[in-house]
């Protein structure tokens, strides 16, 4: 039987025990969460006394390097993290783990969409432009900057190579469309091959339908519909554990998404548009 450590059991950690007694009939979970209750342990500690053969981390991006090295140092050979791979500020200490066994959790890599568009020939000259729109509920203890912008920069880096971030204008109370919202971020860069980037990335508290698609060199992209990409990306994951091949996307290949979280936050630019006031982040 297979004995799997989920170390953080929110939203995520929920979802990956879910998709992983999907993909393993026998497959043990056993979770942790200091502030959860029903979970296995509430003490990292008292979890990491037993044998696992990997682990999950889906703590918050400023415990995840903290949360790898201590599994690493009590024997679990590999781990899957959610992204992205670090907090801010913490990039040194990425790199220095770059070839530590761990997979990155950039589902969007298995979308269908991506894939087919990974296939085709690249053509340079044209913008890409990103356009995401998702609805949370409850915000995350840490910045929508690490939670979910990270996923764009990660496709970025699949598709074109890793941009040069020129500037960042992060929104709140409403958007240009009227509706009300959380907060909405817009970053435009340039990639090393020339391509131009734009990128608007929305989170409502409420909206009827969820919108996510990029347009660019390949042509529109729609990447508003899952499909099988979490399944796909777990499937990855375990071929390349029991095969002990290198994982599809390791914290080495995290780091250039990591980079432009940092350059984004460094030229961050927050403005409200109810007071038409522009302040430094």
């Amino acid at each position: 039987m297979m004995r799997a450590l989920i170390i953080g059991y929110g939203r995520a950690g929920r979802r990956h025990a879910t998709i992983l007694k999907s993909l393993i009939s026998d497959i043990q979970i056993f979770t942790m969460d200091s502030y959860v209750e029903d979970v296995s342990y509430s003490y990292l500690g008292n979890a990491l006394k037993n044998d696992y053969d990997f682990a999950v981390i889906c703590t918050p991006p400023n415990q995840h390097l903290s949360d790898i090295r201590i599994c690493l140092s009590k024997g679990i050979k590999y781990v899957m993290c959610e992204k992205p791979v670090c907090g801010l500020g913490q990039l040194k200490e990425a790199e220095a783990l770059k070839d530590a066994p761990v997979m990155i959790a950039y589902n969007y890599r298995y979308h269908s969409a991506l894939e087919i568009a990974l296939k085709k020939e690249k053509q340079r000259g044209k913008t890409w432009q990103f356009y995401s729109d998702q609805q949370r509920a409850d915000w995350p203890k840490w910045s929508f900057l690490e939670d979910h912008l990270g996923h764009t920069f990660d496709i970025l880096t699949a598709l074109d190579g890793p941009a040069c971030i020129e500037s960042a204008i992060q929104l709140t109370h409403r958007a240009d469309d009227g509706y009300k919202i959380g907060e909405a971020l817009w970053v435009q860069g340039k990639t090393a091959n020339g391509t131009k980037v734009e990128i608007a990335d929305c989170v409502r508290k409420h909206f009827v339908q969820r919108a996510a698609w990029i347009n660019g060199p390949f042509g529109y992209m729609d990447m508003s519909q899952p499909g099988k990409m979490f399944e796909n990306m777990w499937i990855s994951f375990l071929h390349s554990m029991v095969t002990r091949k290198r994982f599809a996307i390791t914290i080495e290949d995290a780091l250039p998404a990591q980079r432009m979280i940092e350059d984004t936050a460094r030229v961050l630019v927050r403005k409200d548009t109810q007071w038409g006031t522009a302040n430094s982040f």
